[in-house]
């Protein structure tokens, strides 16, 4: 057994997520709900429990509120314990004039405090979504002695560009750690998973001089020059979900026959809040194919090949087909749904239709976030009845339904994004 109480977990979910576009207007994008039941921070969290890991402070700062509001006291995770437990850690202003967390290493070095009668730091993403056993991450670490353990995984060549590349020799030592390089030969990647040796981790983050406030580029990177870090190669399923392209094909791979990532796994089990709302209810009319319907919801339409989360009203004559609700959503009768993702709170009006036509233009304002061909609606939004939306449009949230024209074409941006 491991030694839990030596070991300090660190989740970042303090981040924007600006490639999730609208879905983190009113969130941080560790609070994105994924998988029609759960949010992206049940990942890490379960994760940890399922490890044997009970001591975890998340690091907040964006938009906290929906993220509170899922943790609650952490009881969930079977983390309301009298100790360790779940610990919310936000920047506060202090006679020491702290401020808000200026960055990855300056989050941790913001909370040193909460590592200092610790061996071990577990420092976790909150936008991941694996399974992972962390016992043999922190085994092999104390193993080699190490000061720092990457865990790696190998991603698509196509892909290097969004993640840290490294170069590992034959004794699983990193010699080479590029972030985000264009043009990298190489394809294993930083997962960002890191376990420190936590005086390792303390030393180094005090040292740290002004303007000095990033993990990877202040911290992780001269440390990889000083000899010390190993990697720790990851060979399971896992997807970095903090652009919105992946994130949409991550939750339409749960719809696959055999989806790599197995969330109802009895022995790695994903966790989350339950609700009290009743059973699905599925109308004589209805017609649901390859679907993950939620709690709450009514479904007296079409669905087909779609993630519809909880308390969603789908009226007869509507039709859902390889898109993704976020709940408390109604569709009326008429509306067409084709490719989309729609965050909460929204009517789609009679008639309307989101994801219609061909792709003919990029999103004009974001043309890097809304890729292939997906629609996406914000929280709070009216779509008019009859409006018709095409592809790669981005309704922000809390768009006024006076502004919408009834027909948004190809590419369009409507709204305010807030960045």
């Amino acid at each position: 057994m491991l030694k839990d109480e030596r070991i300090k977990v660190l989740i970042l979910a303090g981040g924007r997520g600006e490639g999730l576009s609208a879905l983190t207007t009113h969130r941080a994008v560790a609070a994105v709900p994924f998988g029609a039941r759960y949010r992206l921070i049940d990942f890490p969290l379960s994760n940890c429990v399922n490890s044997g890991l009970y001591d975890i402070g998340i690091l907040a700062q964006y938009h906290p509120i929906s993220l509170m509001d899922h943790l609650g006291s952490g009881r969930a995770w079977d983390l309301d314990r009298k100790y360790s437990g779940l610990t919310l850690l936000q920047p506060v202003q202090t006679d020491a004039d702290n401020t808000w967390y200026r960055g990855t290493a300056d989050a941790l070095k913001q909370n040193i405090y909460s590592f200092a009668k610790h061996d071990y730091v577990l420092v976790l993403p909150g936008d991941i979504v694996y399974k992972m056993d962390y016992r043999e991450l922190i085994r092999q670490h104390r193993r080699r002695r190490a000061a720092v353990t990457v865990a790696t995984a190998v991603v698509d060549y196509r892909e290097t560009e969004r993640y840290g590349i490294v170069e590992v020799s034959e004794d699983d030592r990193i010699v080479s750690f590029r972030e985000k390089p264009t043009g990298a030969e190489g394809t294993v990647a930083s997962m960002a998973i890191y376990l420190f040796d936590a005086a390792f981790l303390r030393h180094h983050l005090e040292d740290l001089g002004p303007g000095r406030h990033d993990l990877v580029r202040d911290l992780i990177i001269p440390a990889v020059d000083e000899g010390v870090v190993h990697q720790y190669a990851y060979n399971d399923y896992w997807c970095d979900v903090d652009e919105l392209y992946p994130y949409y094909k991550a939750n339409m791979e749960l719809l696959s026959d055999s989806p790599r990532l197995r969330i109802e796994d009895p022995a790695q089990p994903v966790m989350t809040p339950t609700d009290e709302m009743p059973p699905a209810k599925f109308g004589p009319q209805c017609h649901v194919v390859r679907s993950l319907v939620a709690n709450g919801s009514i479904v007296n339409g079409k669905v087909i090949n779609s993630l519809i989360s909880r308390g969603v009203f789908i009226e007869e004559g509507a039709l859902i087909r390889d898109s993704i609700l976020l709940g408390d959503i109604r569709v009326e009768s008429g509306a067409a749904v084709d490719r989309a993702v729609i965050d909460k709170h929204c009517v789609i009006g009679a008639g309307a239709r989101l994801g219609y036509g061909e792709i003919t233009e990029p999103n004009k304002t974001h043309p890097d976030q809304l890729t292939g061909g997906i629609t996406l609606v914000g929280k709070n939004n009216q779509i008019p009845p009859g409006t018709t939306v095409g592809r790669q449009v981005c309704v922000a949230a809390d768009t006024p339904p006076e502004i919408l024209d009834t027909e948004l074409p190809c590419g369009a941006t409507v709204g305010e994004l807030g960045y």
